[in-house]
């Protein structure tokens, strides 16, 4: 079996995402930069993981109904001027920007809205047919070599594509060298969508920075929002516990810890907004369904 990937943006316009088989086929992320048009943005990143092999699709309006209960939570309960607002995992901000401009239509005293992701941009290292996408540490996210776009979590049935994969491992190292030596420069994609950059141009109660939950913080809010990032099937129970751990101690006394997952916009929702009470965490309300975060918070109460 054999899959090509989508390298222009002619093909990203027309050309159907999936293959015969029914798997998804992988987009040059470079194009994300090439278009304003949200929903063609939405089709590069919905294949497009991090070195962690998450994957970065998102939509817009996608927790709708359970930002409602976020903001109920927020005007009842809280009390700090400014807000502090987190949203971790934002991948290019669009669901970020619906929670922000409800916000802002509660006209609180004074809130800061910060959206957050792992890898708010990539590199461009091309040179002839071949380019390879990599973060901010090198790690090797993506490789294009038309009409092949090879992701980073491997290739599953397609024999071919491992193959192509397996000669390009030196013309991808050879290449990858070559920027780190400064024999070649690259070229930033900022994954942040339109909308994103031109609030960050206007306003200053929104900024999009780089967050790695995974890692102890200094910075301390008010409401932290964690939806769609700490997923089992991408992570460790020992990796979650730290997650949270971080994500706690980030949380001002009083403040909200608002977790869980859906599959996307208006499906339901599985999650829950806690409150943070003498150090523990006290559920006030969850939405469809308890989120599946509950067994790491407060065992499981």
């Amino acid at each position: 079996m054999i899959q090509f990937g989508i390298t222009t943006l002619c093909q990203l316009k027309t050309a159907n995402l999936y293959s015969r088989m029914g798997s998804r086929r992988h987009i040059d992320i470079s194009l994300y930069n090439q278009t304003d048009d949200p929903k063609l943005q939405e089709r590069v990143l919905l294949n497009f993981a991090g070195s962690s092999g998450v994957y970065r699709r998102t939509y817009a309006h996608r927790f709708d109904r359970f930002d409602e209960q976020i903001l109920r939570s927020i005007v009842s309960q809280l009390s700090f001027d400014p807000c502090l607002v987190l949203d971790v995992g934002a991948s290019d901000g669009r669901s970020s920007l619906n929670l922000y401009h409800s916000l802002r239509g509660l006209k609180l005293g004074g809130f800061h809205f910060t959206a957050s992701d792992p890898q708010p941009r990539v590199l461009i290292v091309k040179r002839g047919r071949l380019s390879i996408a990599i973060d901010s540490s090198a790690d090797v996210l993506q490789i294009v070599w038309p009409p092949f776009v090879l992701g980073c979590c491997g290739d599953g049935y397609r024999p071919i594509n491992a193959l192509v994969r397996r000669a390009l491992r030196e013309p991808v190292r050879r290449l990858l060298n070559a920027y780190l030596s400064y024999e070649c420069s690259a070229r930033t994609v900022s994954l942040q969508c339109p909308e994103c950059r031109a609030i960050m141009a206007e306003h200053n109660d929104f900024s999009f920075i780089s967050f790695d939950m995974f890692e102890p913080s200094k910075r301390r809010y008010d409401v932290i929002r964690a939806m769609n990032v700490l997923n089992a099937s991408y992570f460790t129970t020992t990796e979650i516990k730290i997650a949270v751990d971080n994500l706690r101690s980030m949380l001002n006394e009083g403040g909200l810890l608002v977790t869980g997952r859906n599959t996307g916009p208006g499906s339901p929702v599985s999650g829950s907004i806690y409150q943070k009470v003498g150090g523990m965490m006290r559920k006030l309300c969850d939405a469809d369904a308890p989120s599946p975060l509950r067994h790491y918070l407060n065992g499981g109460k």
